[in-house]
């Protein structure tokens, strides 16, 4: 597991997850990683979702910088049971 990285700013609570490696982009990178390595996913598969959030993380970047909050995608995010 990943723990907490001080970066000296405060920020949005998604961009210190961002910065941190904790944010559920991380997660799925991760997952993806290692369901590829126990042949769990093709190889393929893993490489093109791992390649979108890695695309995502980096958009967040410029996102936040620019805007100083977090995407209307994180900010407005709420969990459903669907």
């Amino acid at each position: 597991m990943h723990g907490y990285i001080e970066n000296g700013s405060t920020t949005t609570p998604f961009d210190m997850q961002i910065r941190n490696e904790t944010s559920r982009y991380h997660l799925i990178i991760e997952a993806y990683q290692k369901l590829a390595k126990n042949s769990v996913v093709e190889q393929s598969k893993a490489d093109d979702i791992i390649a979108q959030y890695k695309t995502k993380i980096q958009k967040h970047g410029e996102f936040i910088r620019q805007n100083g909050v977090d995407p209307e995608e994180i900010e407005k995010w709420q969990w459903s049971r669907t």
